[in-house]
């Protein structure tokens, strides 16, 4: 199997030859290693050189012999390095491995290395100190978006079909929207996070993947839903099967546009078209239409201050971890200057100050559980601008303070971290094209527990508008 063959499947696809015996999993991981040979010099997403990790499953899944990828961060494979994009964590090994690495191996996934995340996933963009920068394959000199960024970027660019993301402020639809794929937030509790944690970050946090077709992220979510023994929360569901209900008819559903962000100011012009077109493209296919106008419950600023207080004392918590557990000091040379600043002002945080964010997270589910009580999906943008220029995403300066950086963070991204606080699943689903070239993705959002719409919606989204069949310039098949 040449590596352009191989770049023109997605994960259900290449697992169909497999089971047929048109071509053995040594051939297909043969031409993943060679895709990620070709592209990684350029794109720079993969953190290690490209070789089958042994598994714990038996191979014989629904993806046997499916190539894939983990997040250098939140996952871990008992044994195998796993640093968070940070110096203060390098040559960690887990004692222990991941519950949902268990069910990617016994799915059948051959899973081939790391892709890059920033330090401790605190950015939108992959740019790491540790490891370097992750590129976009679509130029170059833009970001991937983060912190999935890595997987994005290695998945657009054709190194494996479908790779593993996590989220808990826009992580996995940030990428998406940046690389031109799909990326599902699913719903708190459906996919566990243990065994090395009860919830990520404070519960904001979620695993899946991001992918090129919706139906691999379907099936993955089948393949990895589900409560853990010990878990302290998880989603019943009455979906049989993901990857069987997109193929379902879906019902018109009642759609409400969000076009202005919470955090005021504009769209940028291609921004607002994508977010347009994808409103005709739902008009057209039955589903009613109309603007929302989104009260949040809270003002902007003290939904900021919340999300600041639990993600820098999360993060304070984890440096300290660390910074003990690996014998290194908390500095300069072992932590980003901006980590460190966020390190500082997440340890002055009190008991009190991340209890009282319970009741802005609570203001402001109240208010998105009301709006989903009048509509099935809210249809938004997914950041405000197109996709930056790496450097130009988010830019620490010297003198910063904690919560300026924070804004920094979040003021060009209000769509986002609303479905981390409610705990309801988001997609980003491409849609458009900047003046560049650069792909741009739309958001579509349901209640708690509704990820099948998403899904529907979703693949009617890929049936009317194809997005796989566009190549970025650095990809497995040039």
């Amino acid at each position: 199997m040449k590596r352009a063959e191989y770049a023109s499947f997605d994960a259900v696809g290449l697992a169909s030859l497999v089971a047929k015996g048109e071509v053995t999993e040594a051939e297909v991981v043969a031409a993943a290693c060679d895709a990620i040979g070709h592209v990684n010099p350029g794109i720079r997403a993969v953190v290690d050189d490209a070789a089958p990790v042994p598994r714990a499953g038996t191979g014989t899944g629904r993806l046997a012999g499916v190539p894939f990828l983990l997040k250098d961060l939140g996952v871990f494979r008992a044994g195998v390095p796993s640093e968070a994009g940070s110096r203060l964590c390098r040559d960690f090994r887990s004692p222990v491995t991941s519950t949902i690495v268990e069910r990617y191996d016994n799915a059948g996934l051959v899973t081939l290395g790391r892709t890059k995340s920033p330090e401790f996933g605190f950015s939108p963009t992959t740019e790491p100190r540790h490891y370097g920068p992750a590129h976009n394959p679509w130029d170059l000199a833009y970001s991937p978006g983060g912190s999935s960024g890595g997987a994005a970027a290695a998945v657009a660019a054709g190194c494996v079909p479908a790779a593993h993301a996590n989220d808990a402020g826009g992580s996995i639809r940030i990428p998406a929207s940046c690389c031109g794929l799909f990326g599902l937030k699913p719903t708190r509790g459906r996919i566990p996070v243990g065994p090395a944690f009860a919830e990520a970050v404070c519960g904001l946090g979620a695993d899946h993947v991001v992918s090129r077709s919706v139906r691999d992220s379907a099936l993955l979510l089948d393949l990895t839903r589900g409560p853990a023994p010990g878990d302290p929360y998880g989603v019943s569901t009455s979906v049989p099967s993901y990857a069987d209900g997109i193929e379902r008819p879906l019902a018109k559903l009642r759609i409400g546009l969000w076009h202005t962000a919470w955090s005021g100011g504009p769209l940028a012009p291609e921004v607002a078209a994508a977010l347009d077109g994808a409103a005709r493209l739902c008009a057209e296919l039955g589903h009613h239409v109309e603007p929302i106008a989104f009260d949040g419950g809270v003002p902007w600023d003290a939904f900021v201050d919340a999300n600041a207080t639990v993600w820098c004392a999360n993060l304070a918590a984890l440096v300290d971890f660390f910074s003990g557990l690996m014998q290194r000091p908390i500095d300069s040379e072992h932590l980003e200057e901006q980590n460190l600043v966020v390190y500082h002002y997440g340890k002055q945080r009190l008991a009190t100050d991340l209890l009282a964010t319970a009741n802005v997270f609570n203001a402001v589910s109240r208010a998105m559980g009301a709006l989903f009580t009048r509509y099935d999906v809210v249809l938004s943008p997914v950041m405000v601008n197109t996709t930056p220029r790496l450097g130009e995403f988010v830019n620490f300066h010297q003198g910063m303070t904690a919560m300026e950086w924070c804004r920094c963070i979040f003021d060009p991204l209000p769509f986002t971290p609303l479905f981390n606080v409610t705990g309801a699943p988001a997609a980003s689903v491409p849609f458009g094209w900047d003046r560049k070239g650069l792909p741009i993705g739309v958001q579509i959002g349901a209640d708690v527990g509704n990820e099948s719409v998403l899904l529907n919606l979703a693949r009617q989204f890929e049936l009317a508008q194809p997005w796989a069949q566009r190549r970025p310039a650095v990809h497995a098949a040039n």
